[in-house]
């Protein structure tokens, strides 16, 4: 009997490990698989599918490739109409519009500087789009050389 209970800890610590590499993966390849229909990007920024906290941020965030268009492409359409900049954002401890969303995941620390300060540029001065919908941006930022997905929620 003993060692039954030995081999089920053992299965259950190698689903452990088999999970968490499984999400460890899903997070690096999420802004690769995103974009790899909507824009020419150079590299990725930034990549997270699934957060481990109640409320967190997930990602896919692209440096664009010289030359990108002004506007964002047909391809990354959707239900939302994209939006010029700028756009006022709220103090990170607001939570009630998707636009927050960027506010509130620069403040967790989430993203490097470098990409935290891109994206916070991208919405707050002129010359790039966004469209928001329910704990979730779309930025398209010729300007920052960035193209972002980025949702909070649970």
């Amino acid at each position: 009997m003993r060692s039954f209970g030995i081999a089920a800890i053992c299965i259950a610590g190698v689903c452990w490990i088999v999970y968490r590499v499984l999400v460890e993966f899903e997070n690096q390849s999420y802004a690769s698989r995103f974009f790899s229909d909507l824009v020419a990007y150079d590299k990725i920024l930034a990549s997270r599918k699934w957060h481990s906290e109640v409320f967190g941020c997930t990602y896919a965030i692209v440096s664009l490739k010289d030359g990108a268009s002004n506007s964002p492409p047909i391809t990354w359409s959707g239900n939302e109409a994209w939006s010029k900049t700028p756009v006022l954002l709220a103090p990170h401890t607001k939570h009630d519009s998707p636009t927050d969303t960027v506010s509130v995941c620069v403040a967790k620390g989430v993203f490097s500087s470098d990409v935290a300060a891109r994206l916070k540029k991208s919405v707050s001065e002129p010359g790039s789009h966004y469209k928001a919908f329910e704990g979730t941006i779309s930025i398209y930022s010729e300007p920052q050389k960035i193209a972002a997905f980025v949702r909070y929620g649970d």
